[in-house]
Formats: structure tokens, sequence, C-alpha cells
């Protein structure tokens, strides 16, 4: 059977399926939750950089991703360390920066999104850290019965009667 012929049967489905058009985050500032902070190469030139993703969490665009590539050179390092300054990761040493990066997951940051003009007449984004919002990592709520509660007054079990569950 050919792949035309396995393609018809799905012909009115394919017709009837919505295209959702894909629309950048608009000039402005955001609060934002980093997803992931991660070190790897350039596609075309193979320069190190460290690629951010973003995700809104509050406001009008809450849950749209967002990124920003920051690349690892010599003419640029004023702007890697500013991001990474700005982000509340204040290196010593930038060969230390893969085994601190993990640090920097659900932080959460202000970010400034501006479109500039170039010389040439193109247009370009530019994604700006701003500032650490919160450092607290976004956690799992812990087992209010688990030793290890916060709420525990002394990290031994919460004494609960069966007089005191609702149901």
């Amino acid at each position: 059977m050919s792949w035309a012929n396995i393609l018809k049967q799905y012909e009115q489905e394919f017709k009837e399926a919505e295209v959702n058009s894909y629309t950048e985050l608009p000039d402005g500032k955001y609060t934002v939750k980093v997803e992931t902070a991660r070190l790897k190469e350039s596609k075309n030139q193979g320069i190190p950089m460290l690629a951010w993703e973003f995700v809104v969490v509050d406001g009008e665009y809450e849950g749209r991703h967002e990124w920003k590539y920051s690349l690892i050179m010599p003419e640029r390092m004023q702007w890697l360390k500013q991001d990474l300054f700005s982000a509340g990761l204040e290196l010593e040493e930038l060969h230390r920066l893969e085994e601190e990066l993990p640090s920097l997951l659900d932080r959460l940051l202000e970010i400034k999104i501006e479109t500039k003009m170039s010389k040439n007449g193109k247009e370009y984004r530019n994604v700006y850290i701003q500032k650490v919002v919160d450092r607290t990592p976004s956690q799992k709520p812990e087992n209010p019965f688990s030793p290890n509660n916060p709420f525990a007054d002394d990290g031994k079990p919460i004494n609960i009667s069966d007089d005191d569950l609702p149901f």
C-alpha cells in the first residue's frame, strides 16, 4: 500500500485541524522561571554557549517560553558574566559554570525583551536578564506525615488521632 493511500484516511481530520501561528513574546518585562540552563555548541561554528530556556510564570503570557543564547567567547565575556550575575550566579571561576548551572533551575527572574533595528535595517531581539525575583527553587509539597516535614516541631512524626480526621 502506498503512503498516499494510507494518508487518505486522515484527509477530513487534516482539513479540520487548526494551525496555531507562533508569535514571539512582545517587547516588555516578564517574570520567568529558569526551565533549563545548559552548555552546548552553536550549530554553525561550534562556539561554546550557554542556552537558557525560560517559562513566563504570570500574566497574559503565562506558560509561554523564551530562549536566550549567551556565546562564550572573549569579545562576549562581559555579557555572559552580566547575565550570570543578574541571575544570581556570582561565579569566581568560569570553569565551574557547568557544575553550578543546576542551581539556576526553577529560579524566578525578571527578563526584558527588546527589539531593535540594526544599521543594515534588520530587526533583532535581545533578551536581558534584569534581576532575581526569587532564588528558592519550587518544590513539591512535602508529605505532612514525613519526619522531615518543616511544620513538625522537632522532626518527629505528627500524631493525628482518628477524631481529627475529616472522614
